[in-house]
């Protein structure tokens, strides 16, 4: 939980405070959300005897999902970026920062338990 907690922290305080936009990178977020889902399917069949596979498969979704933090945080701010919502979208923005943080747990607690075997 502190490994998700200093993470997130972490990626906030980046996705305040750095030039890059990330509200443009849309597009290929859900390329690559569609490639870890596609991915998912297949270690469903294939994927319980190759533990590095595995292994692979969660440090993506950490990664895929903590660049989601990013673009949620940029999104929820606005200011100077490309996109923005608008205030009364502030929930539904609060509720996908919400998610991106629990997906990162979830995918953290992957990783923890591909390498303690």
């Amino acid at each position: 939980m502190g490994i998700c907690a200093v993470l997130c922290f972490a990626l906030t305080v980046f996705a305040f405070q750095t030039k890059i936009d990330f509200t443009a990178m849309g597009g290929i977020l859900m390329a690559a959300a569609i490639v870890l889902l596609i991915f998912g399917i297949l270690l469903m069949f294939f994927g319980s005897q190759y533990k590095p596979l595995r292994l692979f498969y969660a440090c993506f979704g950490a990664f895929l999902f903590s660049v989601y933090l990013i673009y949620d945080t940029q999104l929820m701010i606005g200011g100077e970026h490309k996109y923005s919502i608008s205030p009364e979208e502030y929930i539904f923005a609060a509720l996908n920062i919400y998610l991106d943080v629990v997906n990162i747990f979830i995918y953290i607690l992957s990783i923890i338990g591909e390498t303690r075997d």
